[in-house]
């Protein structure tokens, strides 16, 4: 299990990792299941309310009945549930991610902060909350999450190895 952790722990130098090119996030995703860890994912661009946001959390994170749908509910709920006991950690993926952010910026914003938050409790304990964030935007930036600037992944973090 520990060569698991090692290869999850080059993911948390953010709460969140931002990704441009499907083929590398694939890649990752691929490299984290192969290493124990359970992934969970979302295109986004479904989300054309915050209620399909707070529908598709639920079922993602399998929240209990009684969860608020609201951004309060998910940071009370987020810890807890989701991820497998024998599971190395819990990655979360969201693609097309700018497709949220254009429609709206503060609940995205607010999504990925709790998701900082929570990561940082989950460390104290032990566990590792992995975030990837794909955009289909390049020139994509977001506001920091957890007073930390979400940055590009490792293969990406040049501006020409995004096409830009």
């Amino acid at each position: 299990m520990t060569s698991a952790r090692m290869i999850g722990s080059g993911f948390l130098r953010t709460a969140v990792n931002l990704y441009f090119d499907p083929a590398v996030l694939e890649r990752d995703i691929t490299k984290l299941r192969d290493a124990g860890y359970h992934v969970v994912r979302a295109d986004v661009t479904g989300w054309l309310s915050v209620a399909d946001v707070h529908r598709d959390l639920s079922q993602m994170f399998d929240f209990p009945e009684y969860y608020g749908h609201n951004w309060d509910a998910f940071n009370d709920c987020f810890g807890e549930y989701g991820c497998p006991a024998e599971a190395s950690g819990l990655v979360t993926v969201l693609t097309h991610f700018d497709a949220f952010v254009v429609r709206f910026p503060d609940d995205a914003h607010t999504l990925l902060d709790i998701y900082a938050l929570r990561q940082r409790d989950a460390l104290i304990g032990g566990n590792h909350l992995i975030c990837l964030v794909q955009s289909d935007d390049p020139r994509l930036t977001l506001k920091p999450v957890g007073a930390v600037v979400p940055q590009c992944n490792r293969a990406e973090w040049l501006n020409r190895h995004r096409g830009l």
